[in-house]
């Protein structure tokens, strides 16, 4: 069977609307009210014809009026006056700045009461907090210095949401306490800093216990039972405590006799 021939087709015969030139289109096409021989023909046609008040989106005259945030005049069409808007602005840098003085604390959107006035839980000072915060948390306070000293008092033992029943032992419980870092701190002042062996600075320090931690209890926090030794020396000295003891005690003694 031969292939339709396209040609066969209804054709007529119309005029450009803007340029009056002429035009074979298709009978199909012709029940349009108006035919261009171009989209350039069409588009100045549009710009004569379908301006202004003759524009299907025409929606009526423009009024000045006076920005509301930087007193400019510009035009505003009334449709917008008839939406019931009140404010208008040159554009958005202008509305942020109003909206930065008009539209703040009780007069914004989203206001919803203010911050309320709660007492910290630590120190009992007047603090303010917001409604969504006082709703999703407990406890309140002014700072963490505040939350950390309540949780020291708080959340230690049985308190502590990770307690297991006491299963730390003694010795790792003695050394977590703030008297044993006092201890710390205080035999390496004594000392300088300063590895009492190899007598080097800058290291990673230890504060050993000179008569065993186990065996002494009554000297744990004893300041003359305490001598610095970096990480390396203290490798050496331990299981051989007991060889060390009379060397570390006759250079305290000395230090002693020096100050």
């Amino acid at each position: 069977m031969p292939a339709p021939n396209k040609s066969s087709k209804k054709t007529v015969d119309v005029f450009c609307a803007q340029c009056g030139k002429a035009k074979i289109i298709y009978l199909s096409a012709a029940h349009h009210e108006r035919h261009f021989c171009s989209r350039a023909c069409q588009g100045k046609w549009r710009s004569i014809n379908l301006s202004g008040s003759k524009s299907q989106n025409w929606k009526g005259n423009k009024k000045t009026v006076c920005c509301s945030s930087c007193k400019k005049f510009l035009l505003i069409e009334l449709w917008r006056f008839n939406r019931g808007s009140k404010d208008f602005f040159c554009n958005i840098k202008c509305f942020a700045n109003w909206k930065a003085i008009h539209m703040v604390g009780s007069a914004s959107y989203r206001w919803r009461g203010g911050n309320i006035k709660i007492n910290c839980n630590h120190c009992n000072t007047v603090i303010e907090r917001n409604p969504d915060k006082i709703n999703k948390y407990e406890l309140h306070f002014c700072n963490h210095e505040c939350y950390g000293k309540w949780k020291s008092i708080n959340r230690v033992g049985s308190n502590h949401p990770s307690w297991k029943g006491g299963v730390t032992p003694e010795n790792n419980r003695i050394r977590a306490t703030p008297e044993y870092k006092e201890w710390r701190f205080m035999v390496f002042g004594r000392d300088n800093y300063t590895c009492q062996i190899c007598f080097s600075r800058g290291l990673y320090l230890h504060a050993h216990h000179i008569r065993k931690f186990a065996d002494y209890p009554m000297l744990r926090l004893a300041v003359f039972n305490g001598i610095t030794l970096c990480r390396e020396c203290h490798k050496e000295v331990f299981t051989h405590e007991e060889k060390y003891i009379e060397y570390f005690e006759n250079l305290l003694k000395e230090k002693e006799l020096i100050t």
